[in-house]
């Protein structure tokens, strides 16, 4: 089973995908939006938690409705996954500095629709059960998820030794630093969306 799935090139690059699509969302949501929102945006830890808070809302919503999506409008998984992660990509950029240029009601709709195209990473999973036969549908998901937790693990480790090698200001991370360090799992993102354009398009949705 592991030969078959490992040696289909469209299974590494949705693999590529998973890996930065949960990157890029526990970077935010389980580490560096916290201190970013706390030590650039100089929000109280009140106002913090509610803002990501919004992330995750948006999470829940997009999940409830991206299969509709994607079975009655795009009719494709594939396609509703890259429109998804391109969306997060264009939100994610909000990280590099314009977010701070914008008032705290218009960031607040910002973390919603993050959590929005968040909920397209999903369908990773429609897409991998039509790559491979039933049989090793349940070994070909596993493997898949190994991609999802460790672009969690790496982007959050990383993303910490960029930040590291920046000087504090007065004991706070400096904004310099999470620019930096964002532009790790965007900058993945990115690529990663480029490479799965390339795939096949398997089990259109309908």
């Amino acid at each position: 089973a592991w030969k078959e799935i490992f040696g289909n090139l469209d299974f590494w690059l949705l693999g590529a995908v998973a890996f930065a699509w949960y990157g890029n969302y526990l970077a935010l949501q389980g580490l560096w939006g916290g201190p970013y929102l706390t030590e650039v945006l100089h929000l109280s830890r009140e106002a913090t938690g509610k803002m990501l808070m919004y992330t995750s809302l948006g999470f829940i919503c997009g999940s409830m409705v991206t299969d509709t999506i994607a079975r009655r409008f795009i009719k494709s998984y594939k396609n509703t996954l890259l429109a998804g992660q391109l969306l997060l990509l264009l939100l994610m950029t909000a990280f590099l500095g314009w977010a701070e240029a914008i008032p705290p009601s218009l960031l607040a709709v910002v973390f919603f629709a993050i959590g929005l195209a968040v909920s397209s990473g999903v369908m990773i999973y429609p897409v991998i059960r039509s790559m491979f036969p039933v049989s090793i549908v349940g070994t070909a998901l596993t493997s898949l998820n190994f991609f999802v937790l460790m672009g969690a693990a790496v982007a959050q480790h990383v993303m910490g030794i960029i930040v590291g090698r920046f000087d504090q200001v007065a004991g706070a991370i400096s904004p310099e630093a999470l620019h930096a360090a964002f532009l790790l799992p965007i900058g993945g993102l990115l690529i990663s969306i480029g490479l799965y354009a390339c795939a096949k398009d398997y089990g259109q949705a309908s």
